[in-house]
């Protein structure tokens, strides 16, 4: 029976990483119990013996109910549900943010995000949000309308978020190329010297299963723009931000697919890059 259900779990696992990208994983839990780690979230732990879902889990909600259910035990009972509920209405494993993500509707977009998106952009801006667990009213994401197109826009610090939970992440570098009379410069940071013309910006991102990190340059002409705001004021700033988006991105594309920096888009309002620089 143990192995059965060691088999269950690890089925369980494989299935929900395969279709949602979650990187759960198996750890080495106590004698006679399963521990199933999400990263971010926190662990599920699972009698070896009976499959069942030990007290001391505090994550609640669909993931759980979907393992129980796997492993052929009966849904916790509603009752049940509410009491754990009304003792930590914000518990430390669901925080406030991913509530109002799974909360996010068609008419708080339309009403409150892009008032000019239709129903299909306003959709597929809920689905990109809840898929890749963005919050638009804590300025992850925007959803901009120009002309008769709507584009959806991430800011860097979404996308340094969803690199720290990776469970394979390993850090990163990233500056600008620049060039004096002695050729380019690939410094790290965004300190421009005297004499010195900006051409672009890179970036690194590390991970422990790669064997050579993710790399990503760009130029300076592609991203700046003619417009006041950040790009006149702090294009070193800018440029090497792009170049570290574009990184992540290749880097954890389960995660980050589909999402573009306010920089990768020409028609971004120059607030929203105002916005992006000072975080």
């Amino acid at each position: 029976m143990p192995g059965d259900i060691k088999a269950a779990v690890g089925e369980f696992v494989e299935k929900v990483n395969a279709e949602f990208g979650a990187d759960l994983a198996i750890d080495t839990g106590e004698e006679g119990e399963i521990s199933v780690n999400w990263p971010g979230h926190g662990h599920i732990y699972i009698d070896a013996e009976s499959g069942e879902i030990l007290p001391k889990t505090k994550l609640s909600g669909g993931l759980v109910e979907k393992l129980r259910e796997a492993l052929g035990q009966k849904p916790m009972p509603t009752a049940v549900k509410c009491r754990c509920e009304q003792d930590a209405i914000v518990p430390r494993d669901v925080p406030v943010r991913d509530v109002q993500v799974a909360e996010l509707s068609l008419g708080d977009i339309k009403g409150y995000i892009c008032p000019s998106a239709t129903d299909q952009e306003a959709f597929m801006f809920l689905k990109l949000c809840q898929a890749r667990n963005l919050n638009p009213f804590t300025n992850e994401a925007y959803l901009i309308k120009y002309g008769q197109k709507a584009q959806m826009v991430v800011g860097k610090e979404a996308f340094m978020r969803k690199a720290e939970m990776h469970s394979r992440y390993a850090g990163f570098k990233a500056g600008i190329i620049t060039e004096n009379d002695e050729g380019l410069i690939y410094r790290e940071g965004s300190f421009l010297r005297k004499g010195e013309d900006l051409l672009g910006g890179w970036a690194e991102v590390y991970r422990t299963d790669r064997e050579h990190p993710i790399r990503a340059e760009v130029s300076l002409k592609d991203y700046d723009s003619d417009k006041e705001g950040p790009w006149k004021s702090h294009k070193a700033t800018m440029v090497r931000k792009v170049g570290l988006v574009q990184a992540l991105r290749e880097a954890f594309p389960s995660d980050l697919s589909g999402c573009y920096d306010a920089s990768e888009v020409k028609e971004a309002p120059e607030y929203i890059e105002a916005e992006m620089v000072e975080a």
